[in-house]
């Protein structure tokens, strides 16, 4: 199990980008997480991914992206 973070890489433009990931929490259970890196937020600012059940993960089954503006970027981490 790890920790996982998303990170911008750029500032974040005009629009909210919203980020939805499903995540395996073991080998039966998968959590579905949103979060919202909000309009002008600078580079190098870190979401920690966690829900109030889930903080730890086994895998990515999927990651979506909404909004936002061209030439947002982000990464996930694995924060050990």
């Amino acid at each position: 199990e790890s920790s996982l973070e998303v990170r911008t890489e750029t500032l974040i433009g005009g629009s909210d980008v919203i980020v939805t990931l499903i995540l395996d929490v073991d080998d039966t259970t998968t959590a579905t997480i949103g979060i919202r890196i909000p309009a002008g937020t600078a580079a190098d600012t870190v979401f920690t991914i966690q829900n109030t059940t889930y903080r730890q993960f086994i895998g990515v089954s999927s990651i979506s992206v909404t909004g936002g503006t061209n030439g947002d970027s982000f990464k996930l981490w694995v924060s050990v």
